[in-house]
């Protein structure tokens, strides 16, 4: 209990049912014994009076054994309690001894001196939460951080069977540093049982905390009549008053049973809006609308002070959008950057290709660079070391850059990046692409029609009359797009028809050959990459995990990751492009020194082995594999 506060009048009530002129009668017995407290009581030295309800008195006390200062309650009616008052008293007290929570009040002992009960617990000096309302009406992310923790703990309570019923801003107790704490377990129920402290269908708690179904009948309380006491709460602390006040307590349970909250809006302008959707969520009158329970509403007040969508206000794309803005501005500045550079810097190192003099002279576009970059032997070199550091590096960029602290943020992060990384690339090496497809043209591959690349000319119309011939075939094919009149025979007009349906015919092989390109640049490319980065994220998050962030983490993702990298190219090659068997053999060798270098990396890893005894595994493999290398080197060379 705390001392800084002063005795706040007792509201709670008890309605029976049987009261024709439903009058409130106080649930405790009101009369006192004459004579005044001891001082000491058991093991513990009264030292001052710090609070006094309808039921009991609180005292700041010295426990003498623990030579500790705590609170110590004990029941007013003392002799005269009947059984009634003590069932409540020992129940606050069993209660509140077997919640074991970091935010309810705990209790230290529970006895009885010379007739009168009284339990010992824990002195709370900042005050209740009633004191300090109006601070947090001006500070709702300290107010909504604050509920996430109430209602923490009283899902706490709710797992182990205990109903509170008579949460309120004035039972909840402020440690030194501001910790909230509830205490006043005194008409706590546990659930599916009849705790016989109160009369078939009577009213207990407070009525401006009540649920509707509380303020009908006791009897039917649940865990959502203490959802509803916590979104009261809420709602006093973005407004600065409870949700309903009457001028009397009939009228303020009426306006609880039938009335609809006023939005707290309505009250103080400045309420966020997330926040008092949250709080009327927890207002609803039908028990059902509102959250499952206090931990689902804890987990609402959470997403709400992490930035992002609740459950009782859901936001629409655009909406999340910008809030996720809001929340990472560092990545989604750094890492859209980060993709674009990952997907120019190396886009121009990996189409060899392309000859300079095709390439224009002017640095004014990227082309231009790569001109340069192919015209300067020393800076091509720099420039394709960079490339291929940055690509191998990719996982570690992403993660140093972005700082993910979830897995499933990783891989988003990591996918974004990859995903621009490609289509910058792509978009720049475009006219690679380009320029490669005519070759595959040349080559009879992904053509629409079966016509050459070369422009038409007379020497081709010559040829197209002479069966037989490469341009007869041509011609033949080219006459079913001929209209119907001139396929039999030709008129005068048809060899410029002829001429022209062969001119657009390698057009659209050009388009289609350039088109496919793309594509396959774009899908395959798209698709390696964003694995790799998945991939690679991932390594430098599980080495952060199990070793900690320390500078060896690079050579262990350097085991990790590269020779995975490699045997996948490796492997690459030897499907798409390798014909020779020679060149299939020692790449396909190379994937599999690179998949063994990879096995040994991981299990060295995990199993924590000594660098040097993983490097010294690794000299062995590549020892073996030279030997393989040159076996099938000299194998080729015989045959």
């Amino acid at each position: 209990m705390s001392p800084a506060d002063p005795p706040p009048p007792d509201d709670t009530l008890t309605l029976p049912p049987s009261d024709p002129a439903n009058v409130v009668t106080l649930a405790h017995v009101t009369s006192l014994p004459t004579a005044g407290p001891p001082r000491v009581v058991g093991d513990y030295e009264l030292l001052e009076e710090v609070a006094r309800g309808a039921m009991g008195v609180v005292f700041r006390a010295r426990q003498r054994s623990a030579n500790r200062v705590v609170a110590l309650k004990m029941i007013l009616a003392g002799e005269l309690a009947g059984p009634a008052e003590l069932r409540r008293f020992r129940a606050e007290a069993e209660a509140a001894a077997n919640l074991d929570h970091p935010h309810i009040l705990p209790v230290y002992e529970v006895g009885e001196h010379d007739g009168r009960a009284y339990f010992s617990m824990k002195l709370a000096p900042g005050g209740t939460l009633a004191g300090r309302v109006r601070d947090l009406v001006a500070d709702p992310a300290s107010a909504a951080a604050l509920m996430a923790k109430l209602a923490r703990a009283i899902h706490f309570a709710h797992q182990r069977g205990i109903l509170h019923r008579d949460l309120k801003p004035a039972n909840v107790l402020l440690d030194a540093d501001d910790t909230p704490l509830i205490t006043d377990f005194g008409l706590a129920k546990r659930t599916g049982a009849d705790s016989g402290m109160t009369q078939s269908g009577a009213i207990v708690g407070t009525p401006s905390y009540m649920a509707p179904e509380q303020a009908r009948s006791g009897k039917t309380v649940t865990t959502a009549s203490d959802v509803y006491a916590l979104g009261a709460i809420l709602y006093e602390l973005l407004a600065g008053r409870p949700p309903f006040r009457g001028e009397s307590v009939t009228d303020t349970l009426f306006l609880v049973m039938e009335q609809v909250p006023p939005h707290p809006r309505t009250v103080n302008p400045k309420v966020d809006r997330d926040l008092a959707a949250v709080a009327l969520k927890c207002l609803e009158k039908d028990p059902a609308e509102r959250y499952e329970s206090a931990a689902a509403l804890a987990d609402d007040l959470d997403r709400w002070s992490a930035g992002e969508s609740t459950r009782a206000r859901p936001l629409g794309p655009t909406a999340q959008a910008w809030r996720w803005l809001k929340r990472h501005t560092t990545a989604a500045v750094t890492l859209p950057m980060l993709g674009l550079i990952l997907g120019v810097w190396p886009a121009f190192i990996f189409e060899l290709s392309v000859r300079t003099e095709l390439l224009p002279t002017s640095l004014a576009t990227p082309l231009g660079w790569y001109r340069l970059l192919q015209i300067i032997p020393g800076l091509y070199f720099v420039w394709a070391v960079a490339s291929l550091a940055m690509v191998l590096w990719f996982g570690w960029l992403v993660v140093r850059v972005a700082r993910p602290r979830t897995t499933a943020t990783m891989i988003a992060f990591a996918v974004a990046v990859a995903a621009v990384a490609t289509i910058c690339q792509v978009v720049f090496t475009a006219p690679f692409l380009i320029e490669q497809s005519h070759y595959e043209i040349v080559e009879g591959k992904n053509r629409l029609h079966p016509v050459g690349d070369a422009e038409p000319d007379d020497r081709w119309l010559v040829e197209a009359a002479r069966p037989g011939t490469p341009e007869h075939a041509e011609a033949e094919y080219l006459k079913q797009f001929l209209p119907s009149d001139e396929r039999d025979r030709w008129h005068p007009e048809s060899k410029e028809h002829m001429r022209k349906l062969r001119t657009e015919a390698a057009q659209v092989n050009r388009l289609q050959a350039g088109y496919h390109s793309l594509v396959e640049e774009l899908v395959y490319g798209t698709a390696g990459t964003i694995l790799w980065a998945i991939f690679s994220s991932w390594v430098v998050m599980y080495l952060d995990r199990s070793r900690g962030r320390s500078w060896w983490n690079l050579v262990r993702y350097a085991e990790l990751t590269w020779p995975v990298c490699f045997a996948a190219v490796a492997g690459f090659l030897v499907v798409a492009y390798v014909t020779e068997s020679a060149d299939r053999a020692f790449l396909g060798a190379c994937a599999g020194f690179m998949v063994v270098i990879t096995a040994v990396a991981w299990v060295g890893i995990v199993r924590r082995w000594p660098w040097w005894v993983r490097w010294g595994l690794y000299m062995g493999v590549t020892v073996m594999f030279a030997v393989v290398a040159v076996a099938i080197a000299i194998a080729y060379d015989v045959k």
